[in-house]
């Protein structure tokens, strides 16, 4: 079913904007925290901003909490069609196929076992194994018989759509289903991941064997699943089980592939995803199942929307990247180990002796040359030390002598200043005398 983005209602939930621009600006660490606490994935359809601006990583994280990937833009572009990688055309291809497998099982309303009933009257032909496992309990699929006959034809109808896919188109109808699982005791339902709560039943009714009505038998061995399941995902088990409806409870797998194969694929059925590792397959046991599977879409003539081959090529090309890293891992261990072989050579022993040799000589010469230098040092500080001390010798010398000289000087001005007053004071004696 594709669905057109435009028909979406507008809801100004700002934390709902917040959410969707963190996408548009590839803010991984805020988008996974939003959906951890149950953002709607597909309010806005970021997927779309995430898929136009190659964030791998956010396509990843929205699929993985439901976002749908049928959705078309208002210039009528698919995801595929926008999406900037190869990497994220194959999250978009791989995504979604059980989704829209299931929900064309609704419309195509093949061998029902169960009849609900709305208010105008109008039958609506179920199964009962896809009630008992989206609603948990088979009372609550007695109980639904009897509370749809109180709603519209389109009510019932977007409830059944719902069950089959997880897909709930418009906002109003999310309050209208919500009312029936109400009133029917279902309270767990999260009406903002739908489809992941989908997948996650499916994955629940997988592990339900005590459910399974059909067999796919393997070289005498039966694979149990469920008929609904496998009519509404491969075509070939469709034909098989409408052509022999009442006597086909088993069927014998005659393509010759093995029953790891027959398992891997089955619950590929049931989740859109290859699961190599419950059984703890080795390289070699992935290796062969992957290549029995790689004709499996064909031969099991699944839908256009299962993309099984993407899934198988890309895990290929993974294996080829593994293994061109191995060999240059072991390619760099080899050379490692040439090396190191060279390095224990006898002849690079001998090199090395030879080197050490030279070392050592050229080590001596160097602590020569360093204690000649130090010896130079001293003799150099030793004289400049002398003559250091002749200097200051001299300038004491000088300055006692120049001292001397001065005391000299100074006595010889004292007694011709002496001299001179006496011979003055004598003349005024004179002087004084003659008056």
């Amino acid at each position: 079913m594709i669905q057109i983005i435009n028909e979406l209602p507008y809801d100004p939930n700002k934390k709902s904007y917040r959410f969707w621009v963190d996408v548009s600006r590839n803010n991984i660490k805020e988008v996974k925290r939003l959906l951890g606490e149950g953002q709607n994935p597909n309010y806005l359809t970021p997927i779309f901003d995430a898929a136009s601006n190659g964030y791998e990583e956010i396509v990843r994280l929205l699929i993985e909490h439901g976002a749908i990937t049928t959705f078309k833009n208002a210039n009528g572009n698919t995801l595929s069609e926008v999406a900037k990688t190869s990497e994220i055309k194959f999250l978009v291809s791989s995504s979604n196929c059980v989704l829209n497998d299931m929900e064309r099982f609704y419309e195509r309303c093949e061998q029902p076992d169960l009849v609900l009933f709305s208010q105008t009257g109008n039958k609506f032909s179920v199964h009962k194994t896809i009630l008992r496992a989206r609603l948990k309990d088979q009372k609550r699929v007695e109980l639904l018989e009897e509370i749809l006959v109180n709603y519209s034809d389109e009510d019932v109808e977007s409830f059944l759509r719902w069950i089959y896919s997880g897909i709930v188109g418009k906002l109003e109808k999310k309050v209208v289903l919500n009312r029936i699982c109400k009133q029917i005791d279902y309270k767990s339902v999260d009406w903002k991941s739908t489809t992941k709560g989908f997948l996650s039943d499916l994955k629940e009714l997988y592990h339900d064997d005590k459910s399974k009505n059909f067999s796919i038998v393997v070289h005498g061995i039966e694979v149990r699943v469920h008929k609904e399941i496998i009519m509404a995902r491969s075509e070939l088990y469709r034909q098989m089980y409408l052509n022999t409806y009442e006597e086909c409870t088993k069927v014998t797998d005659y393509s010759d592939r093995s029953l790891p194969t027959m398992k891997v694929f089955v619950k590929y059925l049931y989740t859109d995803k290859i699961d190599l590792t419950e059984d703890g397959y080795g390289y070699y046991e992935q290796k062969e199942i992957m290549q029995e599977l790689d004709d499996a879409q064909n031969f099991y003539q699944l839908s256009d929307w299962s993309k099984l081959n993407l899934i198988v090529d890309k895990w290929f090309d993974n294996k080829k990247k593994t293994k061109r890293v191995l060999q240059e891992i072991e390619m760099r261990s080899i050379q490692k180990q040439q090396i190191s072989k060279m390095l224990t050579s006898p002849q690079t022993i001998q090199q090395k002796e030879i080197i050490e040799k030279w070392n050592q000589k050229r080590l001596k010469e160097k602590e020569r040359w360093l204690s000649h230098l130090e010896e130079m040092k001293q003799s150099f500080e030793s004289e400049i030390e002398k003559e250091r001390r002749a200097f200051e010798t001299e300038i004491m010398r000088k300055t006692g002598q120049f001292e001397k000289e001065l005391k000299r000087q100074k006595e010889n001005w004292e007694k011709k200043r002496e001299r001179n007053f006496q011979e003055w004071a004598w003349k005024n004696l004179l002087h004084s005398k003659k008056n």
